[in-house]
């Protein structure tokens, strides 16, 4: 039962890793826009594009909680079996994303 235990202790240390890092991907956009809610305006060159606050929160976890979840998994060297599950699971959503970019390229 012991080992049962240290199990859902570390994946929960592990989901705790990922949601500190949601938590401070709110901040940053917080910091940087002064917004937790609502659409940002962004003015590239002579465009403006509106997009909601929470999709600029999900493009700094996708690029955060990877190296997060990666350093956490370096300095266990590898014996952190959660950390590296979960950055396995990391891993398939930036492949998934990458498709859906590539396929949507393909289709125009």
């Amino acid at each position: 039962m012991n080992a049962v235990t240290d199990k859902r202790k570390s994946i929960l240390l592990e989901l705790a890793w990922l949601l500190g890092s949601w938590v401070f991907s709110f901040g940053l956009v917080w910091r940087l826009t002064g917004k937790y809610v609502g659409k940002l305006d962004v003015q590239l060159h002579n465009t403006h594009v509106l997009l909601p606050v929470w999709a600029l929160v999900t493009l700094l976890f996708l690029v955060l909680a990877p190296v997060v979840t990666s350093a956490r998994v370096l300095a266990g060297r590898g014996r952190r079996v959660a950390a590296s599950i979960m950055l396995a699971g990391l891993s398939g959503v930036w492949l998934l994303i990458i498709l859906a970019v590539l396929l949507v390229r393909i289709m125009k």
